[in-house]
Order: structure tokens, then sequence, then C-alpha cells
């Protein structure tokens, strides 16, 4: 009877091609496994999972890990209940046929075994659905792979490259689109949950596009300081371009000319006042302090108030930070610049 089993066992298929499913326009959802990092993302996956490249690269950090190790935790959850399931399958047919022909044991025996077999409910088997599109869309200029993120993504995940215009172009759209849809927004959440958590929600949403967009900014500004040809010989701090000064300096070494010539002294201003307003959102929550009313000149806050993003002032901010962007792609595209010459 056992020897039945075995065979049928023998003869059993014993690994399964499981997909998993995309959203309705074929992205798959991916995470970072590294544990400092974890952000998410998606992939289109005009091909099936098995046919993804067998290694890949996180947009965010850029680390390299293998295919599977991009699975979201969902995901291994829905192919392993998957993968319950069609061993179940599998054991209920090599059971169905073992005992159809096993033989009766006789009715003088010592000991008697029998085998029968009732199917159990296979377990209930969720299927899994891939969360809705991520805000902003990229495609690699270098290898042409598409993919999705929430957030300022820094790297193609299909081979690394940097490719900062992209997302410093989507994290702009993206920004002034959340802006002009706060009110559906907060429509959606006071109707879901409350008025309180719909105006509280709204508030973060806006303090975080402003950091978006310094973040961005930043990041564009680096991968293009770094193509000047004065730029190998400056040194850079870390995060430089995140505070005005240091970076209007490094450009006037690197070229000659600075933020002061790209905008008015009203708008170099104003993008100061924003700066130092992110400044303090990401470093004391948003709680005015001295140095912030020293360095923005804003003294429309005291010391210990906090701060009130307008979608007005994100705005603006898009715009400036726009507006440096052409400035700083025309100045990366010439090329012939050597160190402290004009650019022309």
């Amino acid at each position: 009877m056992f020897d039945d089993v075995i065979r049928e066992l023998g003869r059993a298929q014993k690994s399964w091609r499981i997909p998993i499913p995309t959203d309705e326009e074929g992205y798959l959802d991916r995470r970072c496994p590294s544990k400092e990092c974890h952000q998410r993302f998606k992939l289109l996956c005009e091909a099936r999972e098995g046919e993804l490249p067998e290694r890949g690269f996180c947009p965010f950090c850029g680390g390299e890990a293998g295919r599977e190790e991009f699975l979201p935790p969902e995901q291994r959850e829905y192919l392993e209940k998957m993968a319950i399931l069609k061993a179940q399958e599998m054991l209920e047919g090599v059971f169905r046929r073992a005992a159809r022909h096993s033989r009766p044991a006789p009715r003088d025996a010592f000991i008697r075994i029998t085998l029968s077999y009732k199917p159990s409910a296979p377990p209930i088997i969720v299927p899994l659905e891939a969360a809705a599109v991520m805000q902003q869309k990229f495609a690699c200029e270098e290898c042409g792979c598409r993919y999705a993120a929430v957030g300022t993504a820094f790297f193609c995940p299909a081979c690394r490259h940097n490719s900062a215009p992209s997302a410093f172009k989507a994290s702009v759209e993206t920004v002034r689109n959340t802006v002009s849809h706060m009110a559906v927004i907060r429509e959606a959440l006071a109707s879901a949950a409350s008025t309180d958590v719909a105006a509280d929600v709204t508030r973060q949403v806006l303090e975080r596009t402003l950091e978006t967009l310094v973040g961005s900014f930043q990041r564009y500004a680096e991968a293009m300081f770094a193509k000047l040809p004065a730029a190998s010989g400056i040194k850079v701090g870390k995060n430089a371009f995140q505070r005005l000064g240091e970076s209007q300096t490094l450009w006037k070494q690197a070229c000659g000319e600075g933020y002061e010539d790209w905008l008015s002294p009203q708008e170099l201003a104003q993008m100061n006042r924003l700066y130092q307003q992110r400044h303090i959102l990401a470093h004391r929550d948003g709680i005015v302090d001295e140095d912030y009313i020293d360095r923005s000149g804003d003294r429309t806050y005291c010391i210990g108030q906090r701060l009130v993003i307008q979608p007005g002032d994100v705005l603006l901010l898009a715009d400036l930070v726009t507006r440096l962007a052409q400035r700083v792609q025309e100045r990366a595209a010439t090329r012939t610049v050597a160190p402290g010459q004009q650019c022309s």
C-alpha cells in the first residue's frame, strides 16, 4: 500500500511556475531588501516574472540584489499560499490514486490497515492585488526600463543608471499635480475618516512636497555639477546643494555664475525662505527658532510657533527650482568652460 503512495509521489510534479499578478497597467510591485531602505517601487512587467533579469537595483539607494530578494512581504505570502494549494492538489491526486489501487488486507490478519482519503477544504487564497500605479513614472535614458515610484527615484532598477533629470522633472510634475488636487484629497479623507484627519494629512502632504522639491533639486544639481569640467577640482561637502549659500559658491567656482545671476534678488530671498522652512520641518518638526528668523528674514513668525505651509508657497518653489534647473542644464551642456572662466 505505502509502496503505491511512494511510487505516486515519485511521479508527481514537484515544482510549479506561479505567476505574480501585476496591476492593470502591467506594473509589478517590488521592495528594496536593504533594512536601511525598504522603499517600494514598481517595475513595468511586459515580460513575466521568470523572464525578469536575475539581479536588479533599488531606484532609491542603488543597492543590488537578486530578483527574488525584491519580493514584498505580501507577494511572499501569496506565493507561499499558492505553493501550499498546489502541493495539496498534488497530494490529493496521489492519495486518491493510491487508495484506488491499494489491496485490502486479509480478514484474519493480526493488523489491518486500510487506506481511505477524504479531500479537505483547500486554503482560501486571496488574490494578490497590486497597489495602484505609483504617482511618478520613469523611463531610463540608457536601457529604456520603465518603472514607477513614490518620491524621488535616483537609479534605474535594471541598469543602475542615475537618471537625475528624469527624476527631477517627474518630481516637480507630481508636486504640482498633488497641490492642484489638494481639495479633492481633503474631501476624500474627510469622507473616509473625519475632517480632523483630513486636515492633518493634507498638512503633512504639503510639508512633504516642500521637502521633495528641495531633495529633487539637490540630486539634479549634484548630477549636473559633476558634468562641468572644473568640478573635478572642487571639493563638494556632503549635502552642499541643500544649502543655497554653499551651492551658490560652488557654481561660482565652477563656471563663474550662480543663483544670484539666474534669479532676481526677490526670487532668491523667497527661495531662501522656503529652503529654511524645509530645514525647520526636517530637523525641528516645523517649530520656529531664532536661527530660522535670522537666516530666512521671515518676521511673520515668533520663536516657538509652528510653520504653516501654503499651497502657493509650494508652487512658488516648484517654479523657482524649475527655472534654476534650466539654467543649470545650460551650464552643464557648456563643456568647454575652463576653471574660473565665465560661462557663455
